[in-house]
């Protein structure tokens, strides 16, 4: 049995600014020590409207696992988009017509401010998100270099194929918007996946269908590129069966050690 010991890891809040003057909310949990060496970063994403993920409460086994993270030398940088950070409607409708385009400007903001750290290893950044978070670590793979792996879970991978409902609210008619709907999907983009990619999904999914993370790893496959895969056989969009809550927990930690913390990638 792992104990964890007090005290815990504090997170640092503050904000990344970007150039047209927005502050974007972050939290950054640093490893504490007296190594000079640079160290690996793992930058957690959801990024979705009105759904910020820099809060300052306690989020359970999330936080524990940050806080194991710390005491193996890795840093956790977190950071909110405009249309994500709760700050009105008029930032979350910037992004009608083009979901994720803004987003990853704001994030680009985001890493670029984390290079720019003295202590951080610009080589050794993982990106990780579920749903609208895997959505953006895909998309961000297949339009950054920046990242050495990324931990996909749930993802949308073009938006034709999510819930009408949702998608149309923000996206509009596939007819009405065609570029919109093309430029924004990651899975057109596949040649330029950068890193390594480990995509994961319930094979039960009914909100976010699995066949578009087939879709993706077809279209990966055409392109020649290498990456990892895990279905879990009655799981919906989350993990929720005891064993495969385990098996997603051990999968996760030995992608980022394997990622992050060996020598060579």
């Amino acid at each position: 049995n792992l104990q964890i010991k007090a005290p815990l890891h504090s997170p640092k809040f503050f904000a990344v600014p970007t150039p047209d003057g927005l502050q974007l909310p972050a939290a950054l949990i640093r490893p504490v020590g007296t190594s000079k060496e640079k160290l690996p970063v793992v930058v957690e994403v959801y990024g979705g409207p009105g759904s910020p993920i820099v809060t300052n409460r306690w989020r359970g086994t999330r936080n524990l696992y940050r806080e194991l993270l710390a005491r193996q030398g890795i840093a956790t940088f977190m950071i909110d988009n405009r249309s994500s950070a709760g700050r009105g409607m008029k930032d979350a409708w910037g992004i009608k017509g083009q979901v994720g385009k803004l987003e990853l400007q704001d994030l680009r903001h985001g890493i670029d401010w984390l290079k720019q750290q003295d202590w951080v290893d610009p080589e050794r950044i993982l990106i990780r998100g579920w749903s609208f978070g895997g959505f953006m670590t895909i998309s961000a793979m297949t339009s950054m270099s920046d990242f050495r792996a990324g931990i996909a879970g749930g993802s949308v991978t073009d938006w034709k194929e999510y819930d009408a409902f949702y998608t149309e609210r923000y996206m509009g008619l596939p007819q009405q918007n065609p570029t919109g709907y093309q430029n924004t999907a990651p899975i057109h983009r596949a040649e330029k996946l950068h890193g390594s990619l480990l995509m994961i999904h319930g094979e039960a999914d009914d909100n976010v269908h699995p066949s578009g993370t087939m879709r993706m790893a077809n279209a990966l496959q055409r392109a020649g590129h290498q990456f990892d895969l895990m279905i879990y056989p009655g799981e919906a969009h989350a993990i929720r069966q005891a064993n495969h809550v385990w098996h997603l927990a051990e999968l996760t930690d030995q992608f980022i050690k394997q990622t992050l913390l060996s020598e060579t990638q």
